[in-house]
């Protein structure tokens, strides 16, 4: 049984005329008729009533059409999907993302996400860039939203963005009064930092502090820790110490902190996209695209 000559028997059906049916399927009337004729004899019964005056619907014809006509819809429907899935436009994302990205790009991601491509959901896994390295290998993620990501075998990973890195300094403290501070500023500074390994650029900075306070025969430099930015923050406003943060940190507004530009040529740190090498879902391909081709994809100003 084609789907051709169903849809041939319902504009029969439709119009109750073989002629303006054949017009309306763009094929002759004997071929129409012919095709019609052979459904009817595959299925063993009578579509239709036959006259030199006029054509109607058999009983059988009228238990026929209706859900013959609801079966196309069906398929049309389902080969829809289909070219939309293969598009990646209908699915589910997994997507990792550190809380650096939470704070401004995300949500635009979101939205931009929500505009293009409605019928795909995104699961959201708030992680740091280590934790998306290992999810990503083990297949429990679809894309990283990462900080400063290098190369890694297995993975694709793309710089999204470049973010300025700032220092954060109490209000009070006398590097809150000028623009830009260097990273021999620093020195003797007390430090408040993430854990190593959370943000691996502002690590190496840190780390050119304390090789200048060694070089310098300069105290080293005292630290202290926090697992969350928004505690950084807090032991910054109480003049525990100064600390590096990236750009977007800056929007989160604390009493007592004030930002000031780190002028050095690696004060930058990077928002990667980072997916499986061998990821062949066209979802991921296609949301990897609609990012690197946003106007996400650009440097970020400091403020």
């Amino acid at each position: 049984m084609e789907l051709r000559t169903i849809r041939y028997a319902l504009a029969v059906a439709e119009t109750l005329h073989f002629g303006r049916a054949s017009e309306q399927s763009l094929v002759s009337q004997p071929a129409l008729s012919r095709q019609v004729k052979a459904l009817e004899v595959e299925l063993g019964v009578a579509l239709f009533d036959r006259t030199s005056r006029r054509v109607q619907l058999t009983a059988a014809g009228s238990q026929f059409v209706p859900l013959a006509r609801k079966a196309l819809q069906m398929l049309d429907v389902a080969a829809e999907q289909a070219r939309e899935s293969a598009r990646g436009q209908v699915g589910a994302l997994r997507l990792g993302f550190v809380a650096t990205a939470a704070i401004d790009v995300l949500p635009r991601i979101l939205s931009l996400h929500r505009a293009q491509r409605p019928k795909v959901s995104i699961s959201l896994i708030e992680c740091t860039t280590g934790d998306q390295i290992e999810a990503l290998q083990a297949g429990l993620l679809d894309v990283g939203l990462g900080r400063d990501l290098p190369p890694i075998a297995g993975l694709d990973v793309s710089v999204l963005r470049t973010e300025a890195i700032m220092v954060a300094v109490p209000a009070t403290h006398p590097l809150a009064a000028v623009v830009s501070v260097h990273v021999d500023d620093l020195v003797g500074e007390p430090i408040v930092r993430l854990p190593p390994g959370m943000a691996r650029r502002a690590d190496v900075l840190l780390a050119q502090v304390s090789g200048l306070a060694i070089s310098r025969a300069s105290a080293v430099t005292a630290e202290q820790q926090a697992n969350q930015y928004m505690t950084l923050l807090a032991l910054v406003a109480a003049g525990t110490g100064v600390a590096l943060v990236p750009q977007p940190v800056t929007r989160l507004r604390h009493d007592g902190v004030h930002y000031v530009r780190l002028e050095h040529a690696d004060a930058t740190s990077s928002l990667t996209l980072a997916t499986r090498a061998d990821d062949r879902s066209p979802i991921v391909r296609d949301f990897r695209t609609m990012l690197l081709g946003s106007d996400l994809a650009r440097s970020a100003e400091t403020g």
